[in-house]
């Protein structure tokens, strides 16, 4: 049988209150669990209580301890209230029926393995957040994850072992992923790493099987041993500038190109010579050179009225080019044509695509549209010796003049 149990109290709500609650009911009973008026819920005031089905967190409570709900088995879900700030560590540890919970918006710490080896299938992190412990969502059944902008470190082993993690969205507020934060995370198939990250740990994306690319951005000084090992379907790495990161280890990379019959091409946006030792032995498993494009695009300058051109630019990748125009109502763009439909000045994008030796590149150019202003100025018919007199016009321009 199921029926609500309500705490409620002032100050810490203790593991001896509610054992000695719990003791006034026959075993075989479990309970909806209410707490209201206590500002905190203790160190394992529910640690392994086999009993408790729900949880609904009033809003005085203000911290949930360390190991409050940790091995609560049957703890199907958990509704915080507005004015938790901490979730402590081990809060919900192996809580393993854990499938549903809130972080309100007044959340600032989740402690270390708070929801280490729950079931928990999505999560919102608020903005709120500053800091996620170590592994805070280990082994969790999270198959998205968006981590808030208030975050500057992934700490060790943060997302180890989510086996259903398809998508991780990094903020730019990110600079480090510490190590093995994505280990084991064996159906991410691909993630963007923002251009703030400086560090990537030892093992971060070790065994993630399913992985066929990654870029690693120019901010990138250190990629820590064994960073890609066993990700066996890692084909594509772009390393934007090679040259800036110090700290490589031979190894980071292992178990991909030599082995699990996986090929790994660099494409380096940089110099293949002069590099590192240990970049060169990395490189020499096979390392395509991709360059920037060298782009000429010139702004247009036109009268309204002038018949549509072929839009002129240089570079030499050869990759197919499109145009875009930011306002049509000045320009609007036909395969490689412009029109020119009204006066102003707008923006035409030129993007080019990738091509095996060329990156993808953009290229902007500036599109005036003018019209021949319409002046009336009309004939000047005096006697000689008439006094000087100001010359008079009309124009719909507010170029200024000169006479002669």
């Amino acid at each position: 049988s199921v029926t609500t149990i309500t705490f409620t109290g002032t100050g810490i709500l203790t593991s001896t209150i509610v054992n000695d609650e719990f003791d006034l009911h026959p075993s075989g009973t479990n309970f909806d669990v209410i707490i209201e008026g206590y500002t905190s819920i203790g160190s394992s005031a529910f640690f392994n209580n086999q009993r408790v089905i729900s949880v609904s967190v009033g809003d005085s409570v203000q911290t949930i301890s360390s190991a409050a709900f940790q091995g609560c088995v049957i703890l199907r879900s958990a509704i915080l209230g507005n004015s938790v700030t901490t979730i402590g560590n081990e809060a919900f540890y192996s809580s393993t029926s854990l499938g549903s919970i809130n972080i309100p918006n007044s959340v600032t710490t989740i402690g270390v393995n708070a929801f280490n080896d729950c079931r928990l299938t999505s999560i919102n992190i608020p903005n709120s957040v500053t800091f996620i412990g170590a592994r805070a969502f280990r082994k969790t059944y999270l198959e998205t994850v968006t981590i808030p902008n208030s975050i500057t470190i992934i700490q060790f082993e943060t997302f180890i072992n989510c086996g259903r993690l398809t998508s991780v969205i990094i903020p730019n507020s990110v600079t480090s992923i510490e190590q093995s934060a994505f280990r084991e995370c064996n159906r991410l198939t691909s993630i963007t790493i923002p251009d703030s990250v400086t560090s990537i740990g030892y093992g971060a994306f070790r065994l993630c099987s399913r992985l066929t690319s990654i870029t690693i951005p120019d901010s990138v000084t250190n990629i820590g041993t064994n960073t890609f090992v066993d990700c066996s379907k890692l084909i594509t790495v772009v390393i934007k500038n090679a040259s800036k990161i110090t700290g490589i280890n031979t190894s980071s990379f292992g178990n991909v190109s030599a082995n699990l019959n996986s090929s790994i091409t660099f494409k380096t946006i940089f110099n293949l010579s002069g590099l590192s030792a240990t970049w060169q032995t990395i490189a020499s498993y096979y390392a395509t050179q991709v360059y920037e494009p060298t782009i000429t695009f010139p702004n247009l300058n036109v009268v309204y009225g002038a018949a549509p051109q072929q839009i002129e630019y240089e570079s030499n990748s050869t990759g197919s080019v499109t145009f875009t125009s930011s306002d049509e109502a000045i320009a609007t763009i036909n395969g490689l044509y412009i029109t020119f439909v009204g006066a102003g000045i707008c923006t035409i994008t030129l993007l080019q695509e990738a091509t095996t030796n060329y990156s993808e590149a953009t290229s902007v150019a500036i599109c005036t549209v003018k019209t021949n202003p319409t002046i009336e100025f009309p004939n000047i018919n005096v006697v000689y010796g008439v006094a000087p007199q100001q010359i008079f016009y009309e124009s719909n321009s507010t170029g200024s003049v000169t006479f002669t």
